[in-house]
């Protein structure tokens, strides 16, 4: 399946997995998830340690495993968006998004003319170092690009609707951990407060017509989230995989 099939999947609000990948840049990691069921990474610039070198790496891994490759950049200036997508992603995530105005800005980073202003380099990793015909390519990769909004505060949620009504906005992500500590309730999921934000962007997104997303820690959360309306779901990291398997494991083995 195409990034452009998968990406609309997510459009059409099915049912899409993936995971964030914050350590393992190895050559078979992308390979291992795509066996394994999953359709999209988030490759972590953000609290990860990769650079754009390793997400250049990682982004031709993901497409060789035909693995959708969105990048959570630092934050949404131009030099992180558009070198991110140069290097081969598909896909943008915005942290700490609590604006029209600021996604806007980064839509216009990541899109080529007529929708945005992202330089144009051609022939490089983004194209396949192929040399095509330009308004093609320029077509292509507006089509096929990613622009996901991080709610991740109480100016965001309060935001949403002039947020979610940005043209090229395609996808609401929510960052569950920092919402509830804006909110003043670290870490208190079931909080009235955190229950009341989150209801308020399920009802927004279905207003709006476009599929919200989350990470989920356990199958019980997903199953959960899904019910309540999110299509797009991350089934933690790579460090809390690898570590809740060991330490299921040790627990178990050691009673």
């Amino acid at each position: 399946m195409s990034t452009l099939e998968i990406k609309r999947k997510i459009l059409d609000k099915q049912m899409v997995l993936g995971t964030f990948l914050m350590e393992l840049d190895t050559p078979g990691i992308a390979q291992i998830l795509k066996n394994a069921g999953l359709e999209f990474v988030v490759l972590d610039m953000e609290h990860g340690g990769f650079d754009i070198n390793t997400i250049k790496k990682m982004a031709r891994y993901c497409k060789g495993a035909d693995l959708l490759s969105i990048v959570r950049v630092p934050v949404g200036q131009y030099h992180y968006v558009a070198r991110a997508l140069d290097a081969g992603a598909k896909g943008i995530i915005v942290p700490m998004t609590e604006t029209a105005e600021q996604i806007s800005d980064v839509v216009q980073f990541a899109k080529y003319y007529p929708h945005g202003k992202r330089g144009t380099a051609f022939g490089i990793a983004h194209d396949d170092y192929r040399v095509s015909e330009v308004t093609q390519t320029m077509q292509q990769a507006n089509a096929e690009t990613l622009v996901v909004p991080l709610i991740e505060s109480a100016k965001g949620i309060e935001n949403l609707e002039e947020i979610i009504q940005v043209d090229g906005v395609d996808l609401i992500w929510v960052g569950h951990f920092d919402l509830s500590q804006t909110l003043g309730i670290p870490g208190q999921f079931k909080h009235p407060l955190f229950v009341e934000a989150m209801e308020h962007l399920i009802q927004t997104c279905k207003k709006y017509n476009k599929p919200c997303g989350r990470l989920v820690p356990n199958l019980q959360e997903a199953m959960y989230w899904k019910e309540k309306g999110f299509s797009c779901i991350s089934y933690g990291s790579d460090i809390s995989i690898l570590y809740q398997s060991v330490h299921q494991f040790v627990t178990q083995i050691m009673k």
